[in-house]
């Protein structure tokens, strides 16, 4: 029952980021819950962000907040104000999502690589007979990538698109936090927050990648067989 006047709408942020989410944001100075008074306000469950553009800013953004402090300190009576600088380790926070997507990224690999590998057995006779007619081993390597290239395209627009249906129809449970299961706040995903450029050029490369490790190996092991060992599905 307190009167508020707003100053701005802002866009709206999906509950997801909960560090940064708010329905509504008002003055701490409005709330006398949230300090204590009997510490001059300086003691209070707060946290702060700062997003620097890089690691160089630091420096900048630590020298800054230390000279706000001094000025707050100047003319403090009875209580001073210290703050904790915590950054994060970045190189090793990469490094372990590195690790985690190169060992998901290896196991359909080595998925991949078995399949192509049975479908190179049931192809035996067909690449003997290709071999006999006089395609080049540079022909028959062609076709078996070109083929795979175009299955995990294929493969990869599907799973692009269910993955998207079920994120934009199952946000609810897919997406649920805390706040979000009782009933406060609304949990969302725009286009912004589904598609990167640049995540998607590197998942593509890394597709790409895969495809050619995993079809390439046994396509060449295949293309430099000899005539009559294919014809006879001889694949040992």
């Amino acid at each position: 029952y307190v009167p508020y006047t707003i100053r701005a709408v802002v866009r709206d942020v999906s509950l997801l980021a909960e560090s940064a989410y708010g329905d509504v944001w008002l003055p701490y100075t409005t709330d006398n819950s949230l300090y204590d008074d009997s510490s001059d306000r300086l003691i209070g469950g707060f946290r702060c962000y700062i997003l620097a553009s890089s690691s160089a800013d630091f420096g900048a953004i630590h020298s800054e907040a230390e000279a706000n402090i001094a000025r707050l300190n100047e003319s403090q009576s009875t209580h001073l104000l210290r703050i904790a600088f915590s950054e994060p380790n970045v190189r090793e926070l990469v490094l372990k999502y590195v690790i985690i997507v190169l060992v998901l990224l290896l196991i359909p690999a080595i998925n991949m690589s078995g399949i192509t590998q049975s479908r190179m057995r049931k192809r035996m006779a067909e690449i003997g007979v290709r071999k006999a007619f006089g395609a080049t081993r540079s022909e028959l390597l062609t076709q078996v990538l070109y083929e795979n290239l175009l299955q995990t395209l294929l493969g990869g627009v599907l799973g692009l698109f269910f993955s998207y249906a079920s994120v934009l129809l199952l946000s609810d449970w897919l997406l649920d936090t805390g706040t979000a299961s009782m009933g406060i706040g609304r949990t969302f995903v725009n286009a912004e927050m589904m598609f990167n450029p640049l995540i998607f050029l590197y998942a593509f490369l890394a597709c790409l990648a895969l495809n050619l490790l995993s079809a390439g190996i046994p396509a060449w092991r295949a293309s430099r067989m000899r005539i009559i060992s294919a014809l006879n599905e001889n694949v040992h």
